[in-house]
């Protein structure tokens, strides 16, 4: 590895690819290791510094009184925890469970500060938006708005919620337990979506793997047409392992009760189909993922 005074040096580990991990975390010492971990530390603050120059901003603007301010973030991102770094399958909540900070003008001042335990998911920033901004009766195929939530009127939202990355296995919890349930990459994966994706990719100027792709009408409560893409996806795992922690478990990642607490298993299971069921996930997505029994 290159020193850090060394022009060529590359403080960003590898990401997303577990053989260069391995040789990664093989290979580091303890202060690069630390270096790297600075320089995100660094990062963090140049943001913060940036984002109270937003906050004057808006101070110096006056407009606290009706705008409606949302803070949150794409994911969040491992710095060497469990070997890996990013966003990583399995997906525990040092990256799953991301930051959101609201204000909302017609806020009750002494809520200012405090915290709801609901249970949100980002697909019902979207619902929430709009409900903000007064359509009561605008109904989202797959998020709900939390406005209520955030103005204090209720403490619950979910009673679960369903997570992922694309092409990986899928998370639920209930905000106690979380099974992040493990997936079999020789079952079929395939892409949803209102237009095909990456054509510089040169699959798509196969004749052969054109004629796979499929048009109609997959996902409940989207009116467009979409197209059905078949996915090759490229993986460390062609099983990869499940996991089941309770979230308040200090040491979750080292206690998988995936084998040892099988009611637990079956109950979190069940409530994986049952979610999948309400979103509208597609057949091929519940043999992948072993749940189609």
């Amino acid at each position: 590895w290159l020193e850090k005074d060394d022009p060529n040096y590359n403080c960003w580990p590898p990401y997303q690819d577990r053989e260069q991990m391995a040789k990664y975390f093989k290979d580091i010492a303890p202060d690069d290791l630390e270096f790297v971990r600075a320089q995100y530390r660094g990062k963090v603050s140049m943001a913060d510094k940036w984002f109270g120059r937003f906050l004057d901003k808006l101070d110096a603007l006056g407009v606290w009184e009706d705008t409606m301010v949302i803070v949150t973030t794409d994911h969040g991102h491992d710095l060497g925890e469990r070997q890996a770094f990013g966003k990583q399958y399995p997906h525990y909540d040092s990256h799953a469970n991301i930051p959101l900070f609201i204000y909302h003008p017609n806020l009750n001042k002494d809520l200012c500060g405090s915290e709801t335990r609901a249970i949100t998911s980002t697909v019902d920033l979207n619902p929430t938006i709009i409900d903000a901004m007064g359509a009561h009766d605008y109904q989202a195929p797959h998020g709900r708005s939390f406005l209520r939530a955030v103005m204090g009127e209720t403490t619950s939202h979910r009673d679960s919620v369903l997570y992922g990355m694309f092409g990986f296995g899928a998370a639920v919890t209930d905000g106690e337990t979380v099974l992040i349930q493990g997936y079999d990459n020789r079952h079929p994966l395939n892409m949803y979506s209102t237009r095909i994706p990456r054509m510089s990719n040169p699959a798509l100027r196969d004749a052969e793997y054109l004629s796979q792709i499929e048009s109609g009408h997959f996902i409940p409560g989207v009116p467009l047409p979409q197209w059905k893409i078949p996915i090759v996806r490229n993986s460390h795992f062609t099983q990869a392992p499940s996991v089941l922690y309770r979230r308040d478990d200090l040491l979750f990642h080292e206690r998988n009760l995936y084998e040892s607490d099988l009611p637990l298993r079956q109950r979190m299971q069940d409530l994986m189909r049952e979610v999948m069921a309400q979103e509208g996930a597609p057949p091929e997505q519940y043999v992948r993922l072993g749940l189609s029994n």
